[in-house]
């Protein structure tokens, strides 16, 4: 289940314009205020970055900034108003080692954040131990920190866990999660079921909170997930 390293991208505050029509993306495009995504889909959060994840039936992962390839022509984003940033809507094919899934993945800007959502699907059922959002937390961002679900604080633990117990914490039927962030916090809403780990068992500095989509296992022919996520920076 080893994740490889990835560099985060600094993300921008500013407001890109839409890529014109048969043009590719080329860099990551702000969103909204505090988040951008990379022309894979892979989302950037200040020292956070989020991608899908799916695990097949012998642990095998496909991930997203990794075998996740964009329809070559991408829809030119349309805005809702004058002067707000465009709805991003990527596509392309997701290539697991059971064969090939679609993604069609949609951010929309909204009030402090975005809406995020997700839409996976196979045309046979791909056989599925895990399928997720998987948010990577950098432990020197994150270690020692307190996470609260549903209210409820979650210690990230700043010593690696026990071989063989990198597993913190596994919950279901989650709707809220506050990470703390470098100014404020970050707030994910919705409803799904809920993993976190060390992965420094497999030499990787950071946790892995995966926010599972629904199905998240199992033979999966179509499966989903949908997040609001909202920045406070007047929150600590």
């Amino acid at each position: 289940m080893r994740l490889a390293v990835a560099v985060v991208a600094v993300v921008s505050l500013g407001v890109t314009a839409p890529v014109p029509a048969g043009q590719e993306p080329v860099g990551p495009r702000t969103v909204a205020p505090g988040f951008s995504v990379r022309p894979d889909g892979v989302l950037d959060i200040g020292p956070i970055w989020a991608e899908v994840n799916h695990y097949d039936a012998g642990w095998t992962i496909a991930q997203q900034h990794d075998r996740f390839r964009r329809d070559p022509t991408p829809p030119v984003p349309v805005s809702p108003r004058r002067g707000a940033a465009p709805t991003e809507v990527i596509r392309g094919e997701l290539t697991t080692a059971r064969g090939p899934a679609r993604l069609v993945e949609r951010i929309e800007p909204a009030g402090g954040g975005i809406r995020y959502s997700v839409v996976f699907s196979s045309a046979r059922p791909l056989p599925t131990n895990e399928l997720a959002a998987a948010f990577l937390l950098p432990l020197s961002a994150f270690a020692g920190k307190t996470l609260r679900l549903d209210g409820r604080p979650l210690v990230l633990p700043a010593a690696p866990r026990p071989r063989g117990q990198a597993r913190i914490l596994v919950k279901k039927n989650v709707r809220e999660v506050i990470l703390p962030m470098p100014t404020g916090a970050l707030i994910v809403t919705g409803n799904f079921n809920f993993l976190v780990q060390d992965d420094r068992e497999w030499g990787d500095e950071r946790y892995s909170m995966r926010l599972h989509f629904s199905p998240d296992s199992g033979r999966i022919s179509t499966s989903r997930i949908d997040l609001r996520l909202t920045l406070d920076r007047a929150r600590r």
